[in-house]
């Protein structure tokens, strides 16, 4: 199925999907975290309620011809999609049903499923516009593992009853493309917002670096993909032995396939490079360096040994890759770049973020713009690599992790930046990973878009309104909540206090996502939007802070919710 998008100008974004014409579109959500391996799904706090993540969709009701058929393992409580529509103009005339009414239901018969009461189950939340399919399974595996189980009778139900026929635009919107939502698309007659499966190669490691040589776009020496620890040792050898001597005291070794930098782990060299009287500088034989992997590793996770880490090496694969630091007059800084490629081939780069990082490796939040003097080189480098996926069949949301090394906080002249970065240059950005995925900076970035009309200014990575006003702002993944709260309260607490609050007519405020976190992990998304880095810093600082009261549940009592 293919949709027209609009003829647009010279240098314009052409029209994404979250700001589609007001046309019949009916799009399932899928919003299943796709890991492979459980220690991923297990170092995530309150990780089944980010299937939340995607409840930014709701804000795409504005369109009132959009139907959501949105499937979570558990039933969405009422609360967060009121909090979502609270959002919306008050002309959107949208009417939640609380309680949902069921529309479905199918009770578990199998033994494997006699704990369980219900099997699946479909709810009416805003009559004719949001559906809820339900799995009901809380286990910590993917939601596609769970769709699996019950593929057929849930697909014959969404395709007969939650589908319209004539005349609609149909969208398949996921977290990652898998086997599972390329069925689906097939057979529900699907476009999908992603990219065929087969493709995740391109995202991986290895499959990343090999995209930034062909793209031109810098990168950190590194060995070739290996799939055992004694290859991985001489590969290391190797890269000792061609780079100069003094600039490689520090790996990080990567799982070839591994989300959220779980699969990162350090290796300081410096032990291994000195000759045993501390005098030279010497290249370290297989065999010691296969010791020192075996002996020194440092994991990304404090209870995970090196022998389990390492034990991924032949089913995964892994890489070795210099640390980027900075020198002691310098700074390092971790800006990211996001890109969709529309089903036409148009590529768009979206926005850049600088993202904060727990240990230096995971995702922890994000601020916006990124804080950088170089918009337009990181515009040239995520433009280059979204040409070539393109060309090799990527379509829908990817990003791309960087790291930018400054030797001088005043940067380097327009005229050199406009020039290829050369070795006299004090800034370079080095691209670290390709994600062909939705990645924490996405959810955000088009709630952004979908409250607040404006565009995206490539020179300075700037969102600026209607009207020419820049919009910033801060964004923490897993905001600790001290009290007990439920998504019904922590509602409540919005419509009182002011700081929890949005300002529709400045654009300026409080934005939260995955609010059922409070269940699993006492945690809550929320995103601080202002008119300067400044204003949104102070603010997520202030709602942190008010969150750590242990009072608060006493402002929004359970019976008033």
């Amino acid at each position: 199925m293919q949709h027209q998008q609009p003829q647009q100008q010279r240098g314009e974004m052409p029209q994404l999907y979250w700001s589609l014409p007001h046309e019949p579109v009916d799009m399932v959500v899928l919003p299943s975290i796709i890991f492979d391996t459980q220690e991923e799904f297990d170092h995530i706090p309150g990780l089944l309620y980010k299937e939340e993540r995607h409840m930014f969709t709701t804000l795409f009701l504005q369109n009132p011809e959009l139907r959501l058929v949105y499937i979570t393992s558990y039933p969405l409580d009422p609360a967060v999609i009121k909090y979502y529509l609270s959002l919306l103009p008050p002309s959107s005339h949208l009417s939640l049903l609380d309680p949902p009414r069921s529309i479905a239901r199918h009770d578990a018969t199998s033994a494997q499923d006699s704990d369980r009461e219900c099997d699946w189950s479909v709810s009416e939340m805003i009559p004719g516009r949001f559906y809820n399919v339900v799995l009901h399974d809380w286990d910590k595996v993917s939601l596609c593992d769970k769709y699996n189980k019950k593929y057929d009778a849930v697909t014959a139900y969404i395709k007969d009853h939650l589908l319209r026929e004539s005349n609609t635009t149909r969208y398949l919107l996921c977290y990652r493309t898998s086997d599972l939502e390329e069925r689906l698309c097939k057979e529900l007659d699907l476009q999908l917002i992603g990219s065929p499966s087969h493709l995740d190669v391109l995202g991986h490691k290895s499959g990343s670096r090999a995209v930034f040589e062909e793209s031109r776009v810098p990168f950190q020496p590194g060995t070739p993909l290996m799939h055992t620890v004694p290859d991985l040792a001489r590969a290391i050898r190797d890269l000792i032995e061609t780079e100069p001597r003094g600039t490689l005291r520090k790996l990080v070794i990567k799982l070839d396939d591994f989300s959220a930098g779980g699969g990162n782990a350090m290796l300081d060299l410096a032990p291994i490079l000195r000759s045993s009287d501390g005098s030279a500088d010497v290249v370290p034989s297989v065999e010691e360096i296969e010791k020192h992997l075996r002996e020194k590793l440092e994991p990304p996770y404090k209870e995970q040994s090196i022998e389990e880490f390492l034990d991924y090496v032949p089913e995964l694969g892994a890489i070795a890759e210099r640390w980027a630091e900075a020198s002691s007059k310098g700074r390092l800084t971790s800006p990211s770049a996001q890109c969709l490629i529309t089903p036409q081939g148009e590529v768009c780069v979206i926005s850049t973020h600088e993202q904060s990082l727990s240990d230096g490796k995971q995702f922890a939040g994000c601020c916006f713009p990124a804080k950088t003097k170089h918009h337009n080189k990181l515009y040239l480098y995520t433009e280059r690599v979204g040409k070539v996926l393109c060309e090799k069949g990527v379509r829908g949301h990817f990003g791309i992790d960087f790291v930018e090394l400054c030797e001088d906080e005043d940067g380097i002249e327009l005229e050199q930046l406009k020039s290829e970065c050369s070795e006299k240059c004090k800034w370079q950005a080095y691209g670290i990973e390709i994600n062909l995925r939705f990645t924490g900076t996405t959810g955000p970035y088009v709630v952004l878009c979908s409250l607040v009309p404006g565009q995206y200014d490539k020179n300075t990575g700037i969102y600026k309104a209607e009207g020419g006003q820049g919009k910033y702002y801060d964004t923490c993944e897993n905001v600790a909540i001290k009290s007990k709260i439920t998504p019904s309260q922590l509602v409540k607490l919005t419509e009182t206090e002011k700081l929890l609050q949005w300002d529709s007519e400045t654009h300026t405020g409080t934005l939260m996502h995955a609010l059922g976190g409070v269940y699993e992990g006492q945690v809550v998304g929320v995103t601080c939007v202002g008119n300067t880095n400044k204003e949104t810093q102070e603010r997520l600082k202030a709602v942190e802070k008010y969150f750590q009261d242990e009072s608060i549940a006493q402002s929004a009592p359970l019976h008033m919710c």
